[in-house]
């Protein structure tokens, strides 16, 4: 998962890209993320770092992200 930082931390309208480990629960982790735009976030999804990411996902998480805007 933290691939993805550096990448993601590079790309146009990257304000901040922090994943956080809970101290309570390590298996529980955090992406806190802010972008200047909506394009921009919509371009980070669709980004290559991104989709690679979707496509190990499976393998790498306990459940699907819970994501919130």
């Amino acid at each position: 998962m933290l691939a993805v930082c550096g990448p993601t931390r590079a790309e146009k309208g990257c304000i901040n890209y922090d994943l956080h480990v809970s101290p309570d629960n390590p298996g529980l982790l955090v992406f806190h993320e802010n972008w200047a735009s909506k394009a921009d976030l919509d371009a980070h999804l669709a980004s290559p770092h991104i989709d690679a990411f979707r496509a190990v996902a499976g393998d790498l998480l306990a459940e699907p992200p819970n994501i919130t805007r």
